[in-house]
C-alpha cells in the first residue's frame, strides 16, 4: 500500500491512499491553541495545545517568542508530535525583569498554523518585599543584642538576664540567618 500527499504551503493538500478509493482534503496544518505559562524569575515553562491533527499523522510544533507581539523572533527547539494534546517547552528569560514577553504556539506540515498570541509579565526579583525586610530586621536585632552581651559581660552584669538575653539573642539569630539564607537563594 502506497500513500501519496499532494499540495502546498498556501492550499489544502491531498492525500491518496492505494489500495482503498478514499481521498483525504487535509488542513494546511494541525490546529494549535496557546495556554498559560508556567513563570518564574528567570525561566518559563510555555504550554499550547494542539486541537486537532487535521488527519496528519505528525507534525512539528514549537514556540515563538519575543519582547513584543510584532517580533516574536525567539524559537524553541521543534518538537515532532503525533497526537492531540498538550505540549511544553522551557526558555530562560534574558530580558528585563519585569518585562512583557509575547509568544504563540506553531504547527507546520506542509503549511503553518500560528495560535492566538499570549503574553505574561516576568516575574520581579523584589528585594525590599515584607520577608527581606523582616530577614534584615532579624539580623540586625540580632547584632544589636550581641553587642549588648557584651557590653553587659565587660562591665560585670548579672548572671541570669545574660543567660535570658543570650537565648534570645540565639532565637533571633536563627530566624534572620534562616531568613537571609530564603533572601539570597531567591536573588540567584
Amino acid at each position: 500500500m502506497s500513500e501519496k500527499t499532494l499540495g502546498g504551503a498556501i492550499s489544502s493538500l491531498l492525500h491518496l491512499s492505494s489500495g482503498t478509493s478514499e481521498l483525504t482534503v487535509l488542513g494546511s496544518a494541525p490546529r494549535v491553541t496557546a495556554l498559560s505559562p508556567i513563570t518564574s524569575a528567570k525561566s518559563a515553562t510555555l504550554r499550547g495545545n494542539i486541537e486537532d491533527m487535521n488527519e496528519f499523522p505528525s507534525a512539528g510544533v514549537y514556540f515563538q517568542w519575543g519582547y513584543s507581539p510584532s517580533s516574536m523572533t525567539n524559537t524553541t527547539p521543534v518538537q515532532t508530535v503525533t497526537a492531540v494534546g498538550t505540549y511544553v517547552a522551557d526558555i530562560i528569560i534574558d530580558g528585563p525583569l519585569e518585562s512583557t514577553v509575547y509568544y504563540q504556539f506553531v504547527a507546520g506540515v506542509d503549511g503553518t498554523n500560528y495560535s492566538n498570541t499570549q503574553n505574561f509579565k516576568t516575574v520581579p526579583t523584589n528585594v525590599f518585599n515584607m520577608g527581606n525586610t523582616l530577614a534584615l530586621a532579624f539580623a540586625i536585632a540580632a547584632v544589636v543584642a550581641l553587642f549588648i552581651i557584651i557590653l553587659m559581660i565587660t562591665k560585670g552584669g548579672a548572671a541570669l538576664p545574660l543567660l535570658i538575653m543570650a537565648a534570645i539573642v540565639g532565637l533571633i539569630a536563627i530566624i534572620g540567618i534562616t531568613m537571609f539564607v530564603g533572601l539570597v537563594q531567591s536573588l540567584w
